[in-house]
């Protein structure tokens, strides 16, 4: 349950702070290669948002 909050809390308050459209590109592509947003891949969720806002991606 711990996990579970932690990454609502991290995910969340990014998407809040960032382009909602880049964080669900960034979303749906971690979805799409990793199966799911975990601890492990939440980092990488975090650091592709902010590539994509940066690049104009989105």
């Amino acid at each position: 349950m711990k996990k579970l909050t932690l990454i609502l809390v991290l995910t969340l308050g990014f998407a809040f702070s960032a382009d909602a459209g880049c964080f669900e590109n960034a979303r749906e592509w971690v979805i799409q290669t990793e199966g799911s947003v975990n601890l492990e891949n939440v980092g990488f969720l975090i650091e592709l948002t902010a590539y994509f806002e940066a690049t104009g991606l989105c």
